[in-house]
């Protein structure tokens, strides 16, 4: 004789969550099961009801969820067009702003630096503005030397003639200094990409924006082999 299964009702399905011991239990009879397929099965043979890990969404709630997605993504891009179109309004920041609003401790400025989260991974250089291709944000300051130093961490090459020059750069911040030495390196591994690159101007290099960043974000170069640089000289 063919078993008659329980009829499932038209009802929400029941949402299935394991309870402290881990077990699925049955709301009707208080039976409980390891297995979520097992447990689904027990409501549909013991009480002809259907359950779920989750409710599935109406057709109405699908629709809104769409609606909501498209009203946040044109939010985004109206404040993206406002942010560019703002920073189109302002000239360029200068060398002289970069030496003025660039430095360690300036007042209103430019960008700032902190100490990264990650243990023994130093410091990092944040726009404390938001940024735009062509500003000069702060210095590369330091050194000059005529002689490869022991410790290269912070040498940048720089070209003062026939002569092979580099800045040895700061390794700790100092107040009224520029930063550019703590600007830290892109990862293509990690999608962290470059958005500034070292520049020089007269006998000192400086770190100019290649693409917008927004305020409260890292900047990141390419140091390169001998630390690769433009120069407007």
């Amino acid at each position: 004789m063919d078993e008659t299964l329980p009829t499932s009702t038209e009802e929400d399905p029941i949402l299935l969550i394991r309870g402290e011991d881990n077990l699925y239990k049955c709301l009707e009879c208080g039976h409980k099961l390891e297995e979520y397929d097992a447990m689904r099965m027990h409501y549909k043979r013991c009480h002809g009801l259907k359950a779920e890990r989750k409710r599935k969404k109406t057709e109405e709630e699908k629709n809104e969820d769409a609606r909501l997605r498209k009203v946040r993504f044109n939010e985004r891009k109206s404040a993206a067009r406002a942010l560019a179109a703002l920073s189109k309004h302002r000239p360029l920041f200068s060398f002289a702003d970069a030496q003025l609003r660039g430095t360690y401790g300036a007042d209103n400025p430019i960008v700032t630096s902190m100490e990264l989260s990650i243990p023994t991974a130093g410091y990092g250089v944040f726009a404390a503005v938001d940024l735009r291709e062509g500003d000069v944000v702060t210095s590369y300051d330091g050194d000059i030397v005529y002689d490869m130093p022991a410790d290269p961490t912070y040498v940048l090459s720089i070209d003062l003639g026939k002569k092979s020059a580099w800045v040895d750069g700061l390794s700790k911040r100092q107040l009224g200094k520029g930063l550019g030495s703590f600007v830290n390196r892109e990862d293509r591994t990690k999608k962290v990409f470059k958005n500034c690159e070292y520049l020089q101007h007269g006998k000192k290099m400086f770190i100019r924006v290649t693409k917008t960043i927004k305020s409260g974000s890292e900047l990141f170069t390419d140091y390169g082999p001998g630390y690769r640089f433009k120069s407007d000289k």
